[in-house]
């Protein structure tokens, strides 16, 4: 889990799907007063396309999104980056995480 000074608190959780796929759960939880929106970037591996999802937390709530990967168990071990760009702000939030089962 990481909290920021924007009072955002990111918690990522990374699964091995039956069918090989790689699920990332992306949970932004709003501890401000205030709305906060995001444009999420999530980065594989170089040879892979990152994904990208709008996401807009309330204050005081959580907000939850799913990435999803084929060919997930190349993707364990590896490094990863979620990148959370604040919608009418400077603020830019980079997350590495290391994809486990």
């Amino acid at each position: 889990v990481c909290s920021s000074d924007l009072g955002l608190e990111i918690d990522v959780v990374t699964h091995l799907l039956a069918n090989n796929h790689l699920q990332v759960k992306v949970e932004l939880t709003n501890r401000s007063d205030l709305q906060q929106s995001y444009d999420l970037m999530m980065f594989a591996t170089p040879d892979r396309q990152y994904q990208r999802q709008f996401i807009t937390v309330q204050p005081g709530e959580t907000s939850i999104r799913f990435f999803t990967w084929g060919k997930g168990d190349q993707l364990l071990g590896q490094p990863m980056l979620l990148r959370a760009d604040e919608q009418d702000g400077p603020r830019m939030l980079n997350y590495p995480f290391t994809v486990s089962r």
